[in-house]
């Protein structure tokens, strides 16, 4: 539940930015072209960086702590902050404030393979598809709503656009780091107890194991002992064959013997 709330409040800052970043850049510096191209190149390395360093710190790193993916969720959204505030309360250099869409891109985006990661990983595998349409629909019914939001309190104050880009974009990431940071609790809770349920099944193998070399030692102790009685009964020296070839020969045919002189 946590992590669904983190995951619909988070989508304010980023359907803002998605929106309104180009007007206010327009507005500001009057270099649309040579923005659009830059705004490309950031969403391009910055984002798909984002994306690549956060999925791999928090894939290497959960078996360490099964927190981690709620960390970097928690941290990509707190580091937007002071960016945000950066880029959009400072107007005295262009390169500047497109440097700082450049670090958002590439340092507070980040938050979406983990919590798709977490979702799915708590979800019966019969339901991750319903799982990850709910939580697409839930975060675009979201944007949209701030998107509405931001329409009405950019028509109300039309030269305090970059406040309200500030507003409606910081105050979400600190909402939703809060809620990720909730969200780890019971995530790791559950990745405790799939870890000791796989616990249970390895002791139950290794248990099975053990049943069935025991099994084959015995049948193998068995067959030795009837390979060194028949070795010894064919031995000359052996007891059983000087019984079998010797003795047993000789008292037959006293018997035999015996047998004629009593009739």
């Amino acid at each position: 539940m946590w992590l669904t709330i983190g995951a619909i409040i988070r989508c304010w800052q980023t359907y803002t930015l998605s929106y309104y970043n180009f007007a206010y850049f327009s507005a500001t510096f009057n270099m649309d072209a040579l923005y659009g191209s830059l705004n490309a190149v950031a969403i391009l390395f910055g984002g798909v960086a984002s994306s690549l360093l956060s999925g791999y710190i928090s894939d290497k790193y959960e078996p360490v702590n099964y927190r981690t993916k709620s960390y970097v969720c928690v941290f990509t959204s707190l580091v937007a902050v002071p960016i945000i505030a950066v880029t959009y309360t400072t107007s005295f250099s262009f390169y500047f404030s497109v440097t700082f869409v450049f670090l958002e891109y590439l340092l507070a985006e980040g938050w979406i393979p983990p919590t798709l990661s977490m979702i799915l990983a708590c979800i019966d595998p019969m339901y991750k598809g319903l799982a990850v349409g709910i939580f697409l629909f839930a975060t675009s019914m979201s944007g949209t709503f701030v998107i509405w939001l931001d329409a009405k309190l950019v028509s109300s104050y039309p030269d305090q656009l970059g406040t309200i880009i500030t507003l409606t974009t910081t105050i979400p990431c600190f909402l939703s780091a809060f809620c990720f940071w909730k969200a780890g609790f019971p995530y790791e809770k559950f990745k405790q107890m799939e870890e000791k349920k796989t616990d249970v099944a390895l002791e139950k193998v290794e248990v099975y194991h053990v049943t069935m070399e025991q099994e084959a030692i015995i049948s193998l102790m068995e067959m030795n002992v009837k390979k060194m009685t028949l070795d010894c009964y064919n031995c000359p020296e052996s007891p059983f064959h000087q019984f079998t070839s010797q003795v047993r020969p000789t008292f037959i045919a006293e018997r035999k013997t015996f047998k004629a002189k009593r009739n």
